[in-house]
Formats: C-alpha cells, structure tokens, sequence
C-alpha cells in the first residue's frame, strides 16, 4: 500500500497491521496508533508530532527525517529502524527497544528514555540535551552524541 504525502491527521487505526507501507510525508500528527504494526514501513519525512505509538511494533521502520515531538512511543519496538535527522524533542520513549537503530543526527532534545533499550545504538551527531535517562544507561552509550542529561 502507498499513502505518501496524505493527510490523516488525528487518524485512529490502534491494533491495525500496515507491514512495509510506503507512507512517504504522511501527516499523523496527533494520531492514535497504539499497538499498531508498522514493521519494515517506509515512513520518510512523515509528521507524527504528539502522536500515540504506545506498544507499535516499528522494526526497521524508515523515519529518516520525520518528526516526531512530543510523541509517546511507550514500550515501543524500533529494532533497526533509521531515524536519522529526526526531530522526536520531548519524546516519550519509556521501555521501548531501540537496539541497532540508528540515531545519527537525531535531536532529542527533552526527550523521556529512561528504561529504554539502547544496545547497539549509532548516535554520532545526535543531540540528546536534557534527556531523561538513568545513569547506567549514559555509562553504556557510545559515540559522539551531545548529551546533558535532566534530573530524572
């Protein structure tokens, strides 16, 4: 299915299966995807401002330059996904799994990461100012992120 440069935003599809959709600038602001399946989507440049992806299955997920902030992607499965360039500032990312993704260039600024599963995480250039994030968590990050951490 393709649905690059459409307007949903507000769309609620919570529970619905879309693997490998070509979704290209697609505007979900503000949608309800809780529980969503997304799996190997191509979701370049897609504006998911305040969206709700609490529990998505997002592996491999395309979200090159895509906006995101202000997000809650709470327990969340981004497995190799490409976030590079994204804008996801104030994120909530609480639990979610974002082992071998890649975040170079990232701003996630404010963004909430604590019990957020960040093995293998490529992070060059990403800013990570103010992120809540624990302590053993910012031991075991690598590369050359910018990163100030908020009091948690």
């Amino acid at each position: 299915a393709e649905l690059c440069g459409v307007a949903a935003a507000g769309l609620v599809a919570n529970e619905a299966s879309l693997l490998r959709i070509k979704a290209w600038g697609v505007d979900l602001a503000g949608a309800q995807l809780d529980d969503v399946e997304l799996v190997g989507a191509d979701l370049r440049g897609a504006i998911l401002d305040n969206a709700q992806a609490n529990r998505a299955r997002l592996e491999g997920v395309d979200l090159k330059l895509a906006r995101l902030e202000a997000a809650s992607l709470r327990g969340a499965v981004l497995r190799g996904a490409d976030l590079r360039r994204a804008q996801a500032a104030r994120a909530v990312l609480i639990h979610a799994d974002l082992s071998g993704a890649d975040l170079r260039g990232t701003l996630l600024r404010g963004a909430d990461l604590r019990a957020t599963r960040l093995t293998d995480v490529r992070l060059e250039g990403a800013n990570l100012s103010g992120v809540r994030i624990t302590r053993r968590q910012l031991e075991r990050l690598r590369g050359d992120a910018i990163v100030t951490v908020a009091s948690a």
